[in-house]
């Protein structure tokens, strides 16, 4: 079973060192947006829209064996990610650097974590 080396977050960000690769960092959006509870997966197969807030945030993560389980700044803590679950999600979008001008980033990029 694949599982990560280090974790590390901070309110916006989830990173995760695997063994055989590079880091993978994940916003808290997406992870409270990917949520697996039944609760989530259902509003999803509804086709309704989860309603996350902007600012949201991870507050703890609680280790699952195969997974974890994290807790939102929305008291959300349904949901345990299993480690095969959370390596398919997508991370953060790259920096875009432009030659002549500011910096600019995608929409779903993120600020960089810190170890907690």
């Amino acid at each position: 079973m694949k599982t990560p080396r280090q974790i590390e977050f901070d309110a916006q960000t989830l990173t995760l060192h695997w063994n055989d690769g590079p880091a993978q960092r994940i916003t808290s959006r997406a992870l409270r947006l990917a949520c697996p509870c039944a609760e989530c997966r259902r509003l999803r197969l509804d086709g309704r829209a989860l309603v996350v807030p902007s600012d949201i945030a991870i507050l703890e993560i609680r280790p699952a064996g195969y997974g974890m389980q994290l807790v939102f700044s929305d008291k959300h803590e349904r949901g345990i990610f299993p480690w095969v679950y959370v390596v398919g999600l997508p991370g953060p979008a790259p920096e875009l650097h432009l030659p002549n001008g500011p910096r600019a980033r995608c929409s779903n990029a993120s600020a960089a974590s810190s170890e907690r």
